[in-house]
């Protein structure tokens, strides 16, 4: 009796089979070990769940590998669950829904319980701008316990292995040096080493998006986390791009700061701090639209300069800068998720949140079927189909059990969780 009051009107656990939610939350999956880079990573089953939680075939042969790009057949990697969540059910009752909360909820056209991230509220404009949430025509800036849960990892200098899949960087080699995983720079003048290719929306976990696909768009939404000695009269820094604009951070010796725009004008510059000689830890973050700098775990500078979206080609870029003996002894690029413009989105019209409905949408952009994808049009422009009641709203995500593969869990683990998508 105790149990079905909780499950009733306080808590009740779920698990997922699909990966909508990645890399927020896993469905089933295969974990792979790179025999390149060695790099442990996930690929999904995003069909386990029609065959049974564990399918004699799921339909995946081969997976790439996020760091060096390594194929292998992924057919004797083992077979994981997916996460098992644990949802608020009382919540709601004392309190309506806040955006970006991971929300369960019933979706009454397809009979279905569904698990994704609240994005739209009640009487809201909608539209997505390569890649962005745009709120009432402004871009919504999210949290950063948010921003943690969507970041993907697109490289990392202490798992780069240049002889399984070649140089990721170019650079003078008369002013850069590669020794080990690290590289001095030796020029006594700024030089620069350069991320080869752009960075796009592609995600390891979906085995049929490689780098080429058509649907796949750069994205410059990116924070670069740069580990570096600065020897006295050094200089360091960071350039990314975004479509037609770049933001640029320089430090040290001859460093003018922060500047912004492809003209490098003076008038949108923006002093930084002395960086005294030594070890440093700096992050550099362009996201929506606001660009970051933290130096040795503190912010020192915040701004927000916006690009202009409905404008230029989609392009994205990292350079790292520098001269007079930097070492650089750690690099990792990361990038934001970016929502895909497929269903609502592709049809370039904006979406009206009725009164009362919710609009959501699955950290895993491409792959995700959600209110993007359930609209239908009316005259008004109003997509009601595409949008949950309040009362279908179950529940708020709290806690994630990850996948309970030791043989005394699963069987308590599965006993009363019901499927969601």
């Amino acid at each position: 009796v105790a149990a079905l009051f909780i499950r009733q009107y306080l808590i009740e656990p779920y698990k997922i089979p699909t990966g909508s939610m990645a890399p927020t939350l896993r469905g089933i999956h295969r974990d792979i070990r790179c025999p390149g880079c060695k790099t442990v990573y996930e690929t999904g089953c995003e069909d386990a769940s029609e065959f049974g939680e564990f399918p004699a075939s799921d339909g995946r042969n081969e997976a790439s590998c996020p760091t060096c790009g390594t194929r292998v057949l992924v057919g004797s990697a083992p077979l994981r669950r997916g996460d098992k969540i644990l949802a608020n059910k009382l919540v709601y009752l004392l309190r309506s829904p806040r955006r970006w909360e991971v929300v369960v909820f019933h979706y009454a056209a397809e009979n279905k319980t569904y698990i994704k991230r609240l994005a739209g509220l009640p009487g809201e404009k909608l539209e997505i701008r390569h890649g962005d949430l745009y709120i009432n025509d402004r871009i919504t800036q999210r949290p950063p316990e948010v921003l943690d849960a969507m970041r993907v990892r697109v490289y990392d200098l202490d798992r780069d292995a240049p002889a399984v899949s070649g140089e990721r960087w170019r650079y003078d080699p008369g002013g850069v040096r590669r020794e080990g995983r690290s590289y001095l720079v030796t020029s006594s003048a700024w030089t620069d080493l350069s991320y080869l290719g752009e960075i796009r929306d592609w995600l390891c976990y979906n085995d049929w998006s490689k780098a080429s696909d058509s649907r796949l768009v750069p994205v410059g939404d990116l924070r670069v986390t740069l580990e570096c000695e600065v020897p006295a009269g050094a200089g360091v820094g960071c350039e990314i791009r975004e479509d037609d604009h770049v933001f640029r951070w320089t430090l040290g010796e001859g460093g003018k700061g922060f500047e912004h725009d492809l003209r490098i004008v003076p008038e949108r510059r923006s002093p930084l701090p002395l960086l005294a000689p030594g070890r440093h830890r700096l992050v550099f973050s362009n996201i929506d639209d606001v660009q970051t700098l933290d130096v040795d775990g503190r912010e020192v500078l915040r701004t927000a300069m916006p690009s202009t979206e409905a404008e230029g080609t989609p392009a994205s870029g990292v350079r790292v800068l520098g001269h007079g003996g930097l070492r650089v002894l750690g690099l990792v690029i990361e990038r934001d998720s970016a929502y895909s413009q497929e269903g609502v989105g592709g049809q370039g019209r904006p979406i009206l949140v009725p009164p009362g409905r919710y609009f959501f949408l699955g950290d895993n952009s491409l792959i995700s079927k959600d209110s993007r994808k359930w609209s239908t049009w009316n005259a008004t422009g109003y997509a009601a189909s595409s949008t949950v009641a309040e009362a279908d709203i179950q529940g708020r995500a709290f806690l994630a059990i990850g996948h309970l593969d030791w043989p005394w869990a699963v069987p308590y683990s599965e006993l009363t969780c019901k499927w969601i998508r």
